[in-house]
């Protein structure tokens, strides 16, 4: 039996994810997508330490960490707004 195929189809970002840090972080965050973001990255498996963690004024978006230490990852669904 064949396997059944599915259709891409173009959508905006933010009719996905409205807001990066309430929707399109947490997505990411889960662990099927990390796996596939360090797959196509090429990196190593990576732990979640924590989502939205404070950092001086700031926040980071996800915190991981693997063999090496301690990776952050900062998401942007548009162009940055810190100066």
């Amino acid at each position: 039996m064949k396997t059944p195929l599915g259709k891409l189809e173009r959508i905006q970002l933010r009719k996905a994810w409205a807001h990066e840090a309430g929707e399109f972080t947490p997505w990411l965050a889960q662990a099927e997508h990390l796996t596939l973001l360090t797959e196509s990255l090429g990196l190593g498996d990576l732990e979640l330490m924590g989502a939205e963690h404070p950092v001086g004024d700031f926040k980071v978006d996800i915190l991981c960490t693997d063999d090496g230490g301690k990776v952050i990852i900062e998401n942007q669904l548009e162009k940055t707004d810190h100066t």
